[in-house]
């Protein structure tokens, strides 16, 4: 969801990251569900870049 959302807005995850404030390495960890750590500030930036639900988002790094 992430990555594809990413790929609509033609977004490297270096890119995105530097928006972020996080690695590129974290942006990979974000799209394969690797990490669980995101805070709420973070998921609510990432839907504004995205044009994403911050409550999808959070479902999705959530494994809902």
């Amino acid at each position: 969801m992430i990555q594809k959302a990413r790929f609509n807005k033609k977004l490297t995850q270096k890119e995105l990251g530097l928006y972020l404030g996080v690695s590129q390495s974290y942006i990979s960890k974000i799209e394969t569900r690797k990490t669980k750590s995101l805070s709420v500030s973070k998921i609510l930036t990432l839907s504004l870049i995205l044009e994403l639900d911050p409550v999808e988002i959070f479902k999705f790094i959530a494994g809902l």
